[in-house]
């Protein structure tokens, strides 16, 4: 018997086939928060809701106080002003009446100083 050789086995050429492409995976399921923590979007709830709070209460405040106080660059100012005029020339010596409080007529405003009126009789 003769051996004669063999060309030896060369692996079968293959075309690659492309792998089908996997589905997109499935998002994971979100880790449950750990109580008393409370999710982002509760934060911003309230931190709107207190900003919102703030903004009103400071309008509020600001709306109340121009009720009550004016101002102004050119002011002029109209009221019922009237002088107080003595018959005699003589000092204060006390002032009976606070400022802006309502008087009838008749009530003493002054009392005036009366030595030297005094002397001269």
């Amino acid at each position: 018997m003769t051996a004669t050789a063999r060309p030896e086995a060369r692996p079968m050429a293959t075309t690659a086939r492309p792998e089908p492409a996997a589905a997109p995976a499935a998002p994971e399921p979100a880790a449950e928060a750990p109580r008393g923590a409370a999710p982002a979007s509760r934060v911003r709830l309230v931190v709107l809701l207190v900003l919102a709070a703030a903004v009103l209460g400071y309008g509020v405040h600001r709306w109340l106080d121009a009720q009550r106080y004016v101002t102004s660059d050119n002011a002029q100012l109209d009221g019922r002003i009237t002088p107080i005029a003595p018959k005699v020339q003589a000092f204060v010596s006390r002032v009976l009446v606070d400022d802006n409080q309502p008087v009838k007529p008749g009530d003493t405003l002054v009392v005036l100083d009366d030595r030297d009126f005094r002397l001269r009789l």
